[in-house]
């Protein structure tokens, strides 16, 4: 029998293509930096960070699948941002 594969592979982030949903996930993302920050990201609750973003749960989940998916997006971001710090210099 054929084991299942993890939640974290197979949920990925959908990609906003409108401006009104790019500035939505970025609501989203930055509701969830405020949470992960006050409450660990264990405590924090994808209900908790819908209702900081004012975004309904089914538009955060459309975007971000799992708790994992949104954090291993703001990962990405902050990566992409440390490495356009690197740049200018």
């Amino acid at each position: 029998m054929k084991s299942p594969t993890p939640v974290a592979q197979t949920a990925r982030p959908t990609e906003p293509k409108r401006e009104r949903d790019r500035r939505r996930v970025a609501a989203i993302m930055d509701a969830a930096v405020a949470v992960f920050t006050e409450k660990g990201y264990d405590a924090a609750t994808m209900t908790e960070i819908a209702a900081r973003s004012s975004t309904a749960i089914g538009s955060l989940y459309r975007f971000f699948p799992t708790k994992e998916a949104l954090a291993e997006a703001l990962l990405l971001r902050y990566a992409q941002q440390a490495k356009n710090g690197l740049a200018e210099l």
